[in-house]
């Protein structure tokens, strides 16, 4: 999938970036469909937003701002500390969801690239 870049957000003390990437998982999966053949081979998709607040004082912060159900999506900071760690694995939802227009860049009712 495209990576998705939004505008900033300018506030009076901080400015907040944000970034989505995602693609097909490595491995192919069967998978239901409600149409012939009603089964379909493809590798569903995963996707995680981040953002980075930049402050006036020139401090920052990194945040896990959003991510697929599943597989868990982990952010660590600049000394390799884990500081996000999404906390739900809904392996179903996502296993029978991951290809639907709920994910980023992808018009509803469209197939993922």
């Amino acid at each position: 999938m495209p990576e998705i870049s939004a505008p900033p957000e300018a506030y009076p003390d901080r400015v907040r970036f944000t970034q989505t990437a995602g693609g097909h998982t490595g491995a192919v999966i069967p998978r239901r469909v409600p149409h012939p053949p009603y089964v379909r081979l493809t590798a569903p998709l995963a996707w995680t937003t981040v953002a980075q607040i930049v402050r006036k004082d020139g401090s920052s912060k990194a945040e896990l701002a959003g991510a697929s159900p599943f597989p868990r999506h982990y952010l660590y900071d600049t000394e390799g500390r884990l500081t996000y760690k999404s906390a739900l694995i809904r392996y179903q939802d996502w296993l029978r969801r991951a290809d639907e227009g709920d994910s980023p860049g992808v018009a509803p009712g469209k197939q993922p690239p």
